[in-house]
């Protein structure tokens, strides 16, 4: 539901309930009857459809006299324990406290996941040691803002220094001294790549596109794939193995939300391509002929109607018995559902001779 807090109120001069007891019965009773028809009607305010309840509807809702309302309303208006909007309707301020509560409460519990899966997608891209925790994340982030900024900075242009000095020493190269005093840049490991933002953010776009992934995905799709382009793997090479892994998800009728589910496919096509068993095409350099739009129109198509039909029967084997059937009623090939396979399909005999 949602609420418009209302101009009239105030969250920190609500009064405790134990001042309930303090009142005459008959508030008391008036008071108790408004609250049972504010909570019978999933409520907080008397209104309906944005119009306000008049009196006497209130009095009838709640079950009273309307002459008995009206007397007590204004005793109940100065404890505070019933209020009017801006618009005069009636409503009680402890609901819309405790509604205020409730999505406060819901806010945080979908703060606390979404770091969760921050942290998570962040120590699957190696950023964080597998066996540390989401604190780890929260204390660098709090010390990234931490300090005064320097003399002549904006808060915003401290933040910004912060920041990039967070990355900087994230990426910075061990040294170590050699003979004479000069210094090299060493590494335990294989040196990393130079690899340009540029490059790194058009990788991500085709990313973010084939693998049909929302843009929340983003800069969990940078950290992952900076990482791998800078361990030497082609941005082609990484992006035909998302779209490879997509392609097989659909076919099962699932889809990616998040970047860190192609992470191990992505280990996987590269251990593959650098043993000769997969390769990653060139990319096009010409347009695309008429029957190749054909065959990958089609293609789509088929992906579509074989994910359907997957999602009815949740048995892969029964959609495979049943796909030449299928695909025969949709004007499509009975051919696998595979980009190859489509594209012999409808590649010119001449050509394909």
């Amino acid at each position: 539901m949602t609420l418009q807090i209302p101009a009239t109120f105030d969250r920190d001069n609500i009064p405790a309930m134990a001042f309930l007891k303090v009142l005459p019965a008959e508030q008391r009773g008036v008071f108790h009857s408004l609250m049972d028809a504010l909570k019978a009607a999933r409520a907080v305010v008397f209104r309906v459809g944005g119009r306000r309840l008049d009196d006497a509807q209130v009095a009838q809702m709640a079950c009273e006299h309307v002459d008995v309302l009206q007397r007590v309303l204004p005793e109940l208006e100065f404890t505070r324990f019933i209020l009017r909007d801006e618009d005069g309707a009636i409503y009680s301020p402890h609901l819309v406290e405790r509604h205020i509560r409730r999505e406060e409460r819901a806010a945080a519990r979908a703060e606390k996941q979404r770091r969760l899966e921050e942290f998570q997608e962040r120590q699957d891209a190696g950023e964080f040691a597998p066996e540390a925790s989401v604190k780890v994340m929260s204390s660098r982030a709090n010390a990234a803002r931490g300090g005064r900024p320097r003399k002549g900075e904006t808060s915003e242009q401290a933040r910004e220094r912060r920041e990039r000095e967070a990355v900087e020493q994230r990426e910075m190269r061990l040294l170590s001294s050699i003979s004479g005093g000069a210094v090299s840049e060493t590494e335990n490991e294989k040196r990393a790549l130079e690899i340009s933002e540029a490059l790194i953010s058009k990788t991500v776009a085709r990313v973010l596109k084939i693998g049909r992934l929302p843009d929340g995905q983003a800069g969990f799709a940078k950290s992952i794939c900076g990482r791998f382009l800078r361990d030497g793997i082609p941005a082609d090479v990484l992006v035909e193995a998302v779209k490879q892994h997509t392609e097989k998800m659909a076919l099962n009728g699932d889809t990616a939300y998040k970047m860190g589910a192609f992470r191990k496919p992505i280990e996987r096509f590269w251990a593959d391509h650098q043993a000769g068993v997969s390769t990653a095409p060139v990319p096009e350099s010409t347009p695309r002929e008429d029957w190749e739009d054909r065959a990958l129109e089609a293609y789509a198509k088929a992906q579509k109607i074989w994910s359907e039909a997957f999602h009815l029967q949740r048995d892969y084997s029964a959609v495979k018995r049943e796909w030449p059937e299928l695909a025969k009623k949709h004007d499509l090939p009975a051919c696998p559902v595979e980009r190859a396979a489509y594209l012999d399909w409808y590649r010119p005999q001449a050509q394909a001779a």
